[in-house]
């Protein structure tokens, strides 16, 4: 059989290498409660509507781990427990660690301006009013920077600067902090402070401080555009037909009329790097376990409030209400032909689900996990998109 040409040039045999290793279920029977949830996975890869990773652990022991589909279509490479997804907003729980350890080390104040730390930020407003804390909580009103903009530009977009350039001239939404509206480039913002206060940038501070620290070494936020083995091509559907997405200098590069420009050159502030399910599932357990941060810092942004200005108060974004009461620690992330969910709940079940197909069926197919596994009262009180 002739195999379609592999993208990452030079890397085939390490590709070949990663395709023969099988990854399944342990040969224990599974447990009566887990049954369902694999039908149901199986039947979705069947379907050629699913291809990804669920991993389910219960007091840090793995119950369940297994891979579906096919990382790369093409070259019918399967998906493994160590294939790289891209995580989408995933990444913004690694964003908000980043800000609290620098407050933690005295070099950041929440309650403090943007102007603190970017002086020459372009409109006076938002620089002047909109706090480090309301970013956390998108209550900055300083929008989101998807829509036609982005698009006319994305080729340009690298860093947390090349965001500021392009749209940190627009005034707010609202008035910061009276209310919550999700901000993808509040993040980009945070990024830059990040930047500014510790010297680095964002993706060397995160590499060095929250993926190293938590023994991550299957995460980054490389471009996209830098071969990779070991990471699932996102496929997406576009007028019926299942796509690859990609950036749009490859797509220019190689001239393929299968591929889609829709992602972003890197992983940033806001999301879109790559990572394992074990890899999440290690940042959920140094997070929990005071390696990242100490108690009490830990403690504030898992639980401390901030409260608007009408009274209400509400929460960094790191998780969310759970409707028999008590928190989840985690986010979900979506990204073209991707997909991610990560979530810990306080009864010890840790999930993770790892896409690289559109969702919304992962985030369907996480709901039924968690309904099966937990039941109404640990379901999420609101469903998070990010």
């Amino acid at each position: 059989m002739t195999r379609k040409p592999v993208y990452c040039l030079g890397l085939g045999v390490g590709i070949a290498l990663l395709a023969a290793v099988a990854w399944s279920l342990p040969n224990d029977p599974l447990p009566k409660n887990l049954k369902p949830i694999d039908q149901r996975f199986d039947a979705e890869t069947a379907s050629g509507r699913f291809a990804g990773v669920l991993l389910i652990t219960k007091d840090d022991a793995t119950i369940y781990a297994k891979a579906f589909g096919l990382a790369d279509n093409g070259n019918a490479i399967k998906n493994t427990l160590e294939t790289r997804f891209r995580f989408g907003s995933v990444g913004k729980l690694f964003t908000e660690v980043a800000v609290m350890q620098l407050v933690q080390a005295g070099k950041l104040d929440l309650d403090a301006p943007i102007k603190t730390y970017i002086p020459d930020y372009p409109n006076a407003e938002i620089t002047s009013s909109v706090t480090v804390a309301d970013l956390m909580a998108h209550a900055g009103g300083t929008g989101d920077e998807f829509g036609p903009v982005f698009d006319a530009h994305q080729a340009e977009l690298r860093t947390p600067s090349d965001f500021i350039r392009l749209f940190g001239s627009r005034g707010p939404e609202f008035p910061p902090g009276t209310r919550q509206r999700y901000s993808n480039f509040g993040f980009e913002i945070l990024g830059r402070i990040i930047e500014e206060v510790s010297g680095l940038s964002y993706r060397d501070y995160v590499q060095r401080n929250v993926f190293a620290r938590a023994g991550m070494s299957s995460t980054d936020n490389r471009p996209e555009e830098q071969c990779d083995p070991r990471r699932a091509t996102p496929y997406m559907t576009v007028s019926g037909r299942l796509v690859r997405a990609t950036v749009p200098a490859v797509v220019r590069l190689r001239d393929t009329p299968d591929a889609h420009g829709y992602l972003t050159y890197q992983g940033g502030p806001d999301g879109g790097g790559f990572t394992t399910a074990n890899d999440l599932l290690r940042f959920v357990r140094a997070l929990k376990t005071d390696e990242l941060l100490d108690p009490a810092h830990t403690d504030r942004l898992l639980n401390g409030t901030i409260t608007l200005q009408n009274g209400d108060k509400t929460h960094f974004d790191t998780g969310g209400p759970l409707k028999g009461g008590g928190r989840f620690i985690g986010h979900n992330g979506v990204s073209p032909g991707s997909s991610a969910q990560v979530r810990a709940f306080p009864d010890g079940y840790a999930i993770v689900i790892l896409a690289n197909r559109d969702q919304p069926l992962a985030f369907d197919l996480f709901d039924d996990v968690v309904q099966q596994l937990l039941g109404a009262n640990d379901a999420p009180a609101t469903r998070p998109i990010g």
